[in-house]
């Protein structure tokens, strides 16, 4: 649920802590390219390409931790699940923006909560068919563009799905703002519907 109000705060967050963000809140590296699956993608010198999550997305769920990597060696195509995390006992899933095979690991990431997202890459993967997987990534001012639309789908999402209890977002009077951690209070349903909507590509 999304709370719009006029310069008011809803009794159950006037005297608690919480952070927002709105459509300006996100700064994506200049060198990276972004799936709309909201996986982060970097090709190093040598041609290897390290992979992430967004910070859209750990924005969007607070604490998210992860809990699988997909397996040094194996071949994945773009759209394969490459990396599984957990919220509040719920799994969910982060798919490869590129075709490859994967290289390393950061198994320093299982187990942790994904707090840096653009200083913690998941997955190195040599790509295969780099210049047409390209096609289909976004970059410069298309990240831009497309960030602002999420947060705005992302409004009419919460609006969708009840959470578990009570209020999850506020929407300030100038139209802006969710709290942080908004989608890890919706139920395993809305979950699975979240992910079909932002993270499947």
């Amino acid at each position: 649920l999304v709370l719009k109000v006029q310069r008011k705060k809803h009794p159950a967050l006037s005297n608690s802590d919480f952070s927002v963000f709105n459509k300006r809140s996100f700064h994506l590296p200049a060198d990276l390219l972004l799936s709309k699956g909201h996986t982060w993608i970097k090709i190093l010198k040598e041609g290897i390409a390290e992979i992430g999550i967004d910070d859209f997305i750990t924005k969007a769920f607070g604490k998210l931790s992860v809990i699988n990597l997909a397996k040094e060696g194996t071949v994945v195509k773009a759209g394969d699940v490459i990396l599984q995390a957990v919220v509040d006992k719920k799994s969910i899933n982060f798919r490869s923006p590129v075709n490859g095979l994967v290289k390393n690991v950061n198994s320093s990431l299982i187990g942790r909560t994904l707090d840096n997202p653009y200083s913690n890459w998941g997955i190195k993967i040599i790509p295969a068919g780099f210049e047409k997987d390209r096609t289909n990534l976004l970059e410069g001012k298309q990240i831009a563009d497309f960030i602002k639309n999420e947060v705005i789908r992302l409004k009419d999402f919460l609006s969708l799905h009840s959470p578990k209890e009570g209020l999850v977002g506020i929407t300030m009077h100038d139209g802006g703002n969710i709290v942080e951690g908004a989608v890890s209070n919706i139920d395993e349903k809305g979950l699975e519907d979240f992910e079909k909507e932002f993270l499947t590509f």
